[in-house]
């Protein structure tokens, strides 16, 4: 090859690098602002693309509403080990707990479809190139403790983050602003108190 085909080629190779560059990020998403943390390519793609949704107002103000509770006359000690016992509880197999800064991070991973299911889309995929569908999820809870107003109060703050990884292996991470989350746990909280 000479020169001049090389050179007469590195347009077009800069023009399909930079349709790669276009992407979900530029979007407007109706569940939120989107923020684009990978990039895997539109036309060709070549990696994964990670994707951070915001909360819209209306669903940030539910958010804010459920993720306090303050517990009136109880111990940090009991407070602190009944939120590990939900977390526990709850499904959450990898539970950490920080009492230095009185926080509590757990996380648990789900599958959305079957192994048979994974399997087939995978050949079909192979053969077609099918677009990517949610196949797996994980969920991350950060619980942090603070000292209420008066002596044996606690307020606790909880958030679900969770993330939907597809068939091609992009995800989509999202603050849960459901509230059954929210109310599950803090009923399961004082229960365990």
């Amino acid at each position: 090859m000479n020169r001049r085909m090389l050179r007469a080629g590195a347009p077009v190779l800069l023009a399909l690098a930079g349709l790669g560059a276009l992407g979900p990020a530029a979007a407007a998403d109706p569940q939120g602002e989107v923020s684009q943390v990978g990039e895997g390519g539109r036309f060709l793609h070549y990696s994964t693309s990670q994707v951070r949704v915001e909360l819209p107002p209306e669903d940030r103000s539910t958010y804010e509403q459920v993720r306090d509770q303050v517990l009136h006359q109880n111990t940090e000690r009991s407070v602190w080990r009944a939120c590990q016992k939900v977390l526990a509880d709850l499904g959450y197999a990898r539970v950490e707990a920080d009492e230095d800064f009185q926080l509590i991070e757990a996380d648990r991973t789900e599958k959305l479809v079957s192994v048979s299911r994974e399997v087939l889309r995978g050949l079909l995929k192979a053969r077609m190139g099918l677009p990517g569908k949610p196949d797996h999820q994980n969920t991350q809870v950060r619980v942090a403790l603070q000292r209420g107003a008066a002596p044996g109060d606690w307020r606790v703050r909880v958030r679900f983050l969770r993330t939907v990884w597809d068939s091609n292996g992009d995800s989509r991470t999202r603050i849960v602003s459901d509230t059954e989350p929210y109310q599950d746990f803090f009923a399961r909280l004082n229960q365990a108190l």
